[in-house]
Parts: structure tokens; sequence; C-alpha cells
């Protein structure tokens, strides 16, 4: 008989037990929509320049996917320190309306000379990564530029207007993300159009423009849609590697 009584004992147990003891099932979360980054810094990444176009693209395919061997690939056409001048006049324009938040040139090109850099493997979005994270950047800017000629700068046309073009991108540091590009493509009109078009009729006051000139006027129309403050830049979408809001210009009359 004791079996037995054992056998009711530990039947009466578990009728007890299933009776007071909960069953919790989890239910799935809520999908919840990540928190708005905060930018508070950002940093001007020295640039580059090469045979890379833009507009010789896929319209899937960017500059900071690319290594940069095909971007900074040389070409004898594009003059001799065009990076450094277009570095200079971007980040005196982001200076004005950035003081406070832009990271002082000087201490992005040293961090820049300090980046390990793989020409063959390594892309720009890959630096503006390493590069933002050095400096304590949140984001970055940088650019290439593909075409810088001054006036008779194509052979056999010695009247041959100033050129220039170039495309640039601001970038996410945390997820090399570009958020924003503006690009640039165009050259001086010829000077006796301009004339029949201008109402101004004083000796001198038309003249051909150099590439630094034609390039300073090609930074103020790219940048028209910049953002105008950090807080109004919107945080990239997860997943996403271009979420580009986009100026263009094709226009570079004198």
């Amino acid at each position: 008989m004791k079996p037995f009584k054992w056998t009711i004992v530990f039947s009466i147990m578990t009728l007890v037990l299933l009776g007071t003891g909960r069953v919790s099932i989890a239910e799935p979360d809520e999908p919840q929509e990540p928190a708005p980054r905060i930018y508070r810094s950002m940093g001007v990444m020295p640039f580059f320049m090469g045979q890379w176009n833009p507009k010789a693209k896929d319209a899937e395919q960017n500059m900071l996917s690319c290594s940069l061997s095909q971007v900074c690939a040389l070409d004898p056409s594009i003059r001799l320190g065009a990076d450094r001048a277009v570095t200079r006049m971007v980040f005196d324009w982001l200076n004005i309306r950035f003081d406070r938040e832009l990271i002082p040139l000087e201490r992005s090109r040293e961090g820049f000379v300090q980046l390990a850099v793989d020409l063959e493997n390594d892309t720009p979005r890959k630096l503006t990564k390493d590069l933002g994270n050095m400096i304590g950047a949140d984001l970055i800017v940088t650019v290439t530029v593909w075409r810088y000629r001054d006036r008779g700068g194509v052979d056999g046309f010695p009247d041959s207007p100033a050129s220039v073009g170039f495309v640039i991108y601001l970038v996410d540091v945390e997820t090399g993300t570009r958020i924003w590009q503006g690009i640039f493509d165009g050259s001086q009109e010829s000077l006796t159009r301009i004339s029949l078009k201008s109402p101004l009729k004083m000796e001198g006051s038309l003249k051909w423009l150099s590439a630094n000139e034609l390039a300073k006027r090609g930074v103020n129309v790219a940048m028209k849609a910049f953002p105008t403050t950090l807080e109004e830049i919107q945080t990239p979408i997860q997943g996403s590697k271009d979420n580009v809001s986009q100026e263009k210009s094709n226009a570079g009359k004198g």
C-alpha cells in the first residue's frame, strides 16, 4: 500500500502546483525606432584628385566605395595642388557657418598623415571613418576633384576657358553613410557671349577667371543646399549606405 499512497500524494502535489503556478510567455518587443543621432562636431578630410568622374559612373556607384587607386588615378590635366586649394575653400566656407563645431583643418591634416593607407584596398569611406574616430568628429566632409584647368589648359586651344569639376560628400563617421553630396561641373563662358548678355559696359568689368576663382564660385554654388546647422542633419537610415540630399550645378559662368 505504500507505493499507492505515495502515488496519491504525488498526484495531489502536482495538481496544487499546476493550479497555483503561473506560466508567462514573453511577448516580442515592439520594434523601436533608433534614437536620433546627435551630431556635435565636423571635420574636413584632405581632398582627393584624379580621373574619377561621377558622371561617367553608374548611378548606384559613388566615390566613397571605390578604391583609392581608382579615385586618385593620375590625370595630368588636373593642376598640381588643386586638392589642397579646394580643401581650403570648402573649409573656409564651413568655418563661417560652423565655427564652434568645426575641427581645425591642421588637426585633420595631421591625423590624416598618421593613417596607414592601402591604395588598392582602402576606400574613401574607410578613411573618413578612421580619421573621424581619430580626431573625434561625428561628421566628415570630403571631396574628389576630377578636373581643374586654367585658361588655355586644353592642348591646341589657347583660348579655352578655365574648367573645374568636383563632388563634395558629407559622411556619418559611425556608419560611413553618405548623408549629403554637392556636385559642381563648370567652365567659364566665352567673354564674347558674356558681354552680349551683361549690362556691364565698363572696361575691365569682364575678365577671364582662373581655375581658383572659378572653383571658389563653384564651392558657393555647390554648398547652397548644405545643412545650415548640425541639428538639421538627419540621422542616416540603418543599413543604408546612401541617404543623399543632393545639390548639383553644371553652371560655371563668369
